[in-house]
């Protein structure tokens, strides 16, 4: 029998200014990766305008091992630190941030978590860069064995194509602008993925102000192209409103994605199996069929248990992290949620932002929560 996700329990947390944490205040997201075995996370926080590197191999006992503040030892575009990737390019890791107040993004090396080095940075307005303003999230995606970065950008309402293979001096590639070039649902850009369909590489982005999603084709990321778009209201789109967080899955051979809606309070499931058009096959809602911790949809992430797929959405409002089976995704499925200050979870207030790891034999979900200024680890409990 196949094992089913059947919940959480809290393992570990860390909270900024405790234990050594010292750039945690206003955590907005996070990554994870793998140095000698071990496990780490990086998380960018706004408000400490930098990130924190934190060794995650023990999930119940997280511990400080390095972290970066904008204007300090080289770093020059951390202030609002608030999207991050990571990528391996010749055998070293490097994590990319987003910064929103900075406008513009930070290369760095983090191959050695406790001293994260600046190698590289772009700015909005100088060196070809044009729509970095607002920088909110980051992807990073490999074409021809070079690696690129795209950026949803919340001000310049578009995307900006990176070309990072030599992170000390990334290049700017290819852009997009809502409005432009068939691109009509990019107001305000918040959220973006990639995922490869046919040997072509495409990116999803969810857009907060034109509420619906943009589909581009990034095969060529000197001359991006825009191929579909959905919008909230229309075509059997009901939960797009305020679009997030998106993330990307497949099942049976069919490409899906699911989008955190913050003001729809829930999500949209969306089959972009034809990225030229995207269609609606499922939805929930915050408040009806045992969704509970949907007010506020700000982040989302993907994971295979057994057989069976399934979303982790962290909500702001709510305070909490919603579980969700979507092996229908025509159909998902509440399994599961858990809520700040309820069952040992104690650092969830202003849940944003949440990825898996797989440590041991166990997974575990890491929540970035911005008003507790910290991170929840937690594993995931299967039946």
């Amino acid at each position: 029998m196949q094992p089913r996700l059947a919940g959480l329990v809290a393992v570990g947390s860390a909270t900024d200014g405790v234990g050594g944490f010292d750039t945690l205040y206003k955590a907005r997201n996070l990554a994870t990766f793998v140095i000698n075995a071990s496990t780490h996370a990086i998380v960018a926080t706004a408000e400490d305008s930098g990130v924190q590197l934190i060794d995650v191999s023990d999930p119940s006992a997280p511990v400080a091992v390095g972290s970066a503040t904008d204007g300090v030892g080289g770093f020059d575009e951390l202030d609002g630190a608030f999207g991050v990737a990571i990528c391996v390019i010749n055998a070293s890791t490097y994590a990319i941030v987003a910064s929103s107040d900075d406008d513009g993004v930070q290369l760095i090396d983090v191959s050695d978590p406790s001293a994260p080095v600046a190698v590289g940075s772009a700015t909005d307005g100088f060196g070809g860069f044009d729509e970095l303003a607002g920088a909110r999230t980051v992807a990073t995606f490999v074409i021809n064995a070079s690696t690129y970065a795209i950026v949803a950008s919340w001000d310049d309402d578009g995307v900006q194509l990176i070309d990072v293979s030599d992170p000390s001096a990334p290049v700017a590639v290819g852009s997009a602008t809502d409005g432009f070039g068939g691109f009509d649902e990019l107001d305000a850009a918040f959220g973006v993925a990639t995922f490869v369909i046919n040997a072509r590489t495409y990116a999803i982005v969810a857009s907060g102000a034109d509420n619906g999603v943009q589909l581009i084709d990034v095969s060529d990321p000197s001359s991006p192209v825009a191929v579909g778009s959905a919008t909230d209201g229309f075509g059997g789109f009901d939960t797009l409103a305020g679009g997030h967080g998106v993330a990307t899955f497949v099942i049976n051979a069919s490409t899906y994605a699911i989008v955190a809606s913050y003001s729809d309070d829930g999500v949209q499931l969306i089959d972009v199996s034809d990225p030229s058009v995207p269609v609606a096959v499922g939805s929930a809602t915050d408040g009806f069929g045992g969704f509970d911790e949907l007010d506020g949809a700000h982040g989302v992430t993907t994971v295979v248990i057994g057989s069976s797929t399934y979303a982790i959405v962290a909500s702001l409002i709510d305070d909490g992290v919603q579980l969700i089976d979507m092996s229908d995704p025509s159909s998902p499925v509440a399994v599961g949620s858990a809520t700040d200050g309820v069952g040992g979870f104690d650092v969830l207030d202003g849940a944003g932002a949440v990825t898996t790891v797989v440590i041991g034999s166990s997974t575990y979900a890491i929540v970035a929560s911005e008003f507790d200024a910290g991170v929840q680890l937690a594993r995931m409990l299967t039946t």
